[in-house]
């Protein structure tokens, strides 16, 4: 009979014993693939942060002589670190057709101050809470305004309206796609002037506010690839455009969830270790008991002619035999409650803690998990294997 063979006489023989050690392999491998999972999606959760949270640098001009120019755009575009930029431009232009809201200055011919951005849903008042799109959509397209809903409704502008405007360099028309209110319309006081009213503030893309006019830019606002090279980018930022600049950072939203990543990363992390520790401990205090029970087996195959070597892949056999079908089994009840477990965990500021199950982990759980307990076996096995038969065999008579 060869070792295999014994191997699994003894498993079925003594039934109890494999039970037992069947049970704690499950527990421990059902908790290390959990730790595993949740490191592995938090992992995933910091690069998600990295890319969502928008760490950026706000470029503003502070001298009047020295102006943001298409010029200072291209040379960001040569920075590997920026992902993407969101311009702001403005331009003062005659309304053709409608008529503004007349400020203090009534004698003036009024006019309206167009704002535009390449994107109106990032860093605009609109995220920042100054305005509120009350209806229809944001102005995406060329050719497109969001209008405050006074001054539509002193004009009576419908969404889809066109609107025609007088500038200096060429007379357009554009869409009307919504209406926004701030909320501080009728807080304003009579000192201020026509222009300068919240209600004659019209929003729009880059594109249109460039071709009515905007020669320069308001601010750039230059979104970063990895928050962490954020001040790196910033000096680079700075020397790239030279004086007269105001430079600053915002990456408040990834140092806090950063914060939350981080604890549970060093949670999981002592949770796996204090379980991978524990496990080695009892398996290894088990199996030096057991061992102590067989050493009279042990002696009785090598004075039958068995080698040392074949008792010893036995003794390995019935170990990882019962260890790899509990792995198995772990993987099918740990996929199975995952959805659970994800729920428990919840989420962290918008973005979810979906745990999702990796064969890869199950392989690695596996392949070290069958190293550590050969080696374990080969400990508690050692004593036996290098002491004289006779010697063993007197002990036990004794």
């Amino acid at each position: 009979m060869n070792f295999v063979k014994r191997a699994m006489c003894y498993v079925r023989r003594k039934s109890g014993k494999s039970v037992l050690l069947f049970f704690l392999f499950l527990v421990a491998d059902i908790t290390i693939l959990g730790t595993l999972a949740i490191l592995d999606t938090s992992s995933g959760i910091n690069d998600e942060i990295r890319r969502q949270t928008n760490a950026k640098v706000v470029i503003e001009s502070l001298e009047v002589n020295r102006s943001l120019t298409e010029q200072d755009y291209l040379k960001l575009l040569d920075i590997a670190s920026i992902n993407s930029m969101n311009r702001m431009a403005k331009c003062t232009l005659y309304p053709n057709g409608f008529a503004p809201i007349i400020g203090a200055d009534e004698s003036e011919i009024g006019q309206v101050c167009l704002i535009g951005f390449d994107d109106m849903e990032k860093d605009s008042p609109f995220t920042e809470n100054v305005c509120r799109l009350v209806a229809g959509e944001f102005a995406k397209d060329e050719n497109e305004v969001v209008l405050n809903q006074h001054l539509a409704e002193q004009n009576q502008i419908e969404i889809g309206d066109e609107l025609y405007f007088i500038s200096g360099n060429e007379d357009r028309s554009a869409r009307v796609t919504g209406f926004y209110l701030t909320g501080n319309e009728r807080k304003q006081t009579e000192n201020v002037l026509t222009i300068n009213r919240i209600e004659n503030q019209i929003y729009t893309n880059l594109s249109f506010a460039v071709e009515m006019g905007a020669e320069r830019y308001e601010k750039i606002i230059a979104y970063v690839n990895n928050p962490e090279q954020l001040s790196e980018t910033a000096d680079l930022i700075g020397n790239t455009l030279g004086e007269g600049l105001g430079i600053s950072t915002q990456d408040t939203m990834y140092q806090k969830m950063k914060f939350s990543i981080m604890q549970i990363e060093r949670v999981t992390k002592l949770v796996f270790g204090l379980t991978v520790m524990t496990s080695i401990f009892v398996v290894g205090m088990l199996l030096c008991m057991w061992m102590r029970n067989r050493k009279v087996e042990i002696a009785v195959f090598v004075s039958l002619g068995i080698s040392k070597l074949e008792v010893f892949l036995q003794m390995m056999t019935e170990i990882v035999c019962i260890y790899s079908l509990s792995c198995m089994m772990s993987a099918g009840i740990f996929r199975a409650i995952i959805p659970f477990l994800s729920e428990l965990m919840g989420g962290m500021d918008g973005v979810r803690m979906n745990l999702t199950f990796s064969m890869r982990n199950v392989w690695k759980v596996w392949g070290i998990g069958v190293i550590v307990l050969i080696l374990i076996t080969l400990i508690v096995m050692l004593p036996c294997l290098t002491k004289k038969i006779k010697d063993t065999l007197s002990e036990m008579e004794g």
